[in-house]
């Protein structure tokens, strides 16, 4: 089966917190754009036309960093960031929860999806060397826009958890 390959960067120089994500062609696909630069509180995810995919919501006034991801109004993807030395990141697919899980290393930025014990997307820091960029494959025939949200989620996740040392 072929696989659809990203390239997702950071732009460091905002403070909205935005990010890229080209293609192996390194043509923009999409684009997250923060609205709120201090509180990290809520996002769009849009394609390259412009058109907002996912609505992205931080829970405020929570303990553990709580993410809802949003398709039409409706909330289709939880991701939650534990307490403690050792925390760890949970998704949760609040449609269908036997649509996906992941596994792998979060924090070093290698992981992986998974439906029915079969893998379907990596994301890895290995597959681009620079600082503030990483890749993400997505098989051809998966929702990679909503892998790419929820990996995108997931980096803006552990960028809080580092500013917080």
């Amino acid at each position: 089966m072929d696989y659809n390959k990203f390239k997702i960067k950071k732009n460091i120089w905002s403070l909205k917190g935005d990010y890229k994500i080209y293609d192996e062609h390194e043509h923009v696909q999409y684009y997250v754009k923060g609205e709120n630069p201090f509180l990290r509180s809520k996002f769009s995810f849009c394609d390259s036309d412009d058109e907002v995919l996912f609505n992205i919501r931080r829970k405020l006034l929570s303990l553990r960093h709580t993410f809802y991801i949003a398709k039409d109004g409706i909330d289709v993807i939880k991701i939650v960031k534990t307490l403690g030395i050792r925390p760890k990141i949970f998704v949760e697919h609040l449609i269908d929860p036997d649509a996906f899980y992941v596994e792998g290393n979060i924090w070093g930025l290698n992981y992986k999806f998974y439906q029915g014990g079969e893998e379907f997307a990596m994301v890895s820091k290995d597959l681009w060397k620079l600082i503030d960029t990483y890749g993400v494959v997505v098989k051809q025939d998966a929702d990679e826009s909503l892998v790419l949200a929820v990996v995108t989620i997931i980096n803006i996740i552990k960028d809080i958890q580092e500013s917080r040392g």
